[in-house]
């Protein structure tokens, strides 16, 4: 993948200068897309799913960015590779870059040996719904228009809701500083079609609830591919920056201060591995929880951060009202913490996180009564931390404070408590960028 100038780092999305489109009156950007045209030689199947969407794009519309996401019931370390270096083959045949993706194990969701995916193309111009970012960039020195793709994963074999989706790749886009304008929502299983149709409409509310624009959904009924009752929900959400207020975390130095805000619950990652706690643990025991329960606490939505960091309509952003202090921020999805955390640290340095500074969401403590791997729970879950901030030390408290006074309670029924969860040290070149403190707080 080198070779067509990817890099797969694990990230969740990419970005694309628009500079040449600056001094347009108006801006309409839009997003068409195809799903996965069968082939069994992937890479074949990846060029011609891309050509597909391509074809759907009406004359004096111009495509300017693609985005892929395959999922299957085992990642085949073939397939995903091949996939989207079909779709990267195909852009660069056009001119179009592949900017980001997303791959996703969904095990007991697809019939067996079938697989789903699709391609989304970011287009210029007016095709069905569009948002319109003239204004947005205007001012802007370089702007970037900033992309990430992705899906909810196992997490629809127990609850559809489209906000686990939209939440997740808002956090996504957030976490490099690009607030969300738009989204797009892929929708396909094996359910009745009015099923899908349902989860379209509450994504269109959910994005007026959030003043984005809701560009067209796709819905595809695939009795085929998804074994009977299953679903999978996927989308691309989209955004612009300004290059020179993109928050990478190359400003991080020693003794800077992780902050972490709460999250009540698992999110929408690690869902296979609670399945499997769940099973090892049979009927509720200890941990407090009954089997309904356990049911609510595995159906909470995904946490939104985006109010946190770019303001509601009481207060203002971390991101503007702390601007030159905000220095590296993480979504914690897959991948725990530390996969999340050092993404944003510098190379030589090292983020200590202690554990269990914020409260574990209850069906994590379920989990730990019971007798289940701390040790992979902390590789895999967020263990109660759903976004990080990272700020000079002098700064943190009261970045804590304001967004304890602001934000903690303004999403009814979730606490979003914000602490201080460590530390930036020296470790040397060439050693892990992050690391669990021994003996807790």
């Amino acid at each position: 993948l080198n070779e067509l100038g990817l890099a797969a780092e694990g990230l969740f999305g990419g970005a694309i200068d628009i500079s040449h489109l600056k001094g347009n009156e108006h801006i309409p950007i839009g997003i068409i897309s195809s799903s996965i045209v069968e082939d069994k030689d992937v890479v074949r199947a990846g060029r011609e799913t891309a050509y597909a969407a391509f074809k759907r794009v009406k004359q004096g519309i111009i495509p300017i960015a693609i985005l892929d996401y395959f999922a299957s019931a085992g990642m085949d370390v073939n397939e995903i590779p091949g996939f989207v270096e079909g779709v990267a083959t195909a852009g660069l045949e056009i001119n179009v870059p592949t900017i980001g993706g997303e791959s996703a194990q969904m095990p007991g969701t697809y019939n067996e040996g079938k697989r789903d995916a699709y391609v989304h193309v970011i287009f210029h111009g007016n095709q069905g719904a569009v948002v319109d970012i003239a204004n947005m960039i205007k001012g802007m020195e370089r702007p970037l228009l900033c992309a990430s793709t992705d899906g909810t994963g196992t997490k629809t074999r127990i609850v559809k809701d489209p906000r686990d989706i939209i939440y997740h790749s808002s956090n996504d886009l957030g976490a490099i500083g690009a607030q969300p304008v738009a989204f797009a929502v892929y929708i396909a299983g094996n359910v009745p079609k009015k099923e899908l149709e349902e989860i379209v409409t509450k994504s269109e509310r959910i994005c007026d609830t959030l003043g984005i624009t809701s560009l067209d959904a796709t819905v595809e009924l695939k009795p085929e591919k998804y074994a009977q009752g299953q679903v999978d929900i996927a989308g691309t959400v989209i955004g612009v920056i300004d290059e020179q207020d993109m928050i990478t975390g190359v400003d991080v130095k020693e003794g800077y201060v992780p902050i972490g805000l709460a999250a009540d619950c698992l999110m929408t990652n690690g869902y296979s591995l609670a399945r499997e706690y769940l099973e090892m643990i049979g009927e509720p025991k200890v941990g407090g929880l009954t089997q309904e329960a356990i049911t609510r606490e595995l159906s909470k939505p995904h946490v939104s951060y985006t109010d946190i960091l770019f303001g509601n309509e009481s207060a203002g952003g971390i991101i503007s009202m702390f601007k030159e202090i905000v220095k590296a921020t993480a979504h914690i999805t897959g991948g725990g913490q530390k996969d999340n955390i050092e993404r944003m640290v510098p190379e030589g340095l090292c983020a200590v996180v202690q554990k269990e500074v914020l409260p574990l969401p209850p069906i994590v403590k379920y989990f730990k009564a019971n007798g289940a791997d701390m040790n992979a729970m902390c590789e895999t879950l967020n263990m109660g931390i759903g976004f990080t901030i990272t700020v000079p030390k002098e700064a943190a408290e009261g970045v804590i404070n304001y967004v304890n006074a602001n934000f903690r309670y303004s999403v009814e029924g979730v606490d979003r408590q914000a602490a201080r969860i460590g530390t930036i040290e020296r470790r040397g070149y060439g050693k892990p960028r992050f690391e669990f403190a021994e003996g807790g707080v």
